[in-house]
């Protein structure tokens, strides 16, 4: 009975170990513009980072899935407001975020 009682205490703590906290299985992302502000007919630089993620997807005028992680340069002419999302997935769940760039005009 002992040795039951020992082995199931062992199960649950390998179980608990398994399982983490909460934050070991939260999705979070880093999406960041660089430069913010920007002159027509210039570069903006998107960089991300995904933590607990399979995959990632652009929308607003960048479309298309991109890794986990990564960087990607945009030519951006004309002027006014643009905005940049992501989505990151890890099958289930996703995690959202957006970035503006200002393009201010010449």
């Amino acid at each position: 009975m002992r040795a039951i009682l020992k082995h199931l205490m062992l199960l649950a703590v390998l179980a608990l170990t398994a399982c983490g906290g909460d934050d070991e299985w939260d999705l979070r992302m880093s999406f960041l513009a660089s430069p913010a502000v920007l002159t027509t007919g210039g570069w903006v630089t998107l960089n991300w980072s995904s933590y607990n993620t399979s995959f990632c997807t652009a929308e607003e005028g960048w479309d298309g899935t991109r890794t986990a992680s990564g960087s990607e340069r945009i030519w951006l002419d004309g002027g006014g407001r643009r905005v940049f999302r992501l989505t990151c997935s890890d099958g289930d769940r996703i995690v959202v975020s957006t970035v503006e760039v200002l393009v201010a005009p010449s």
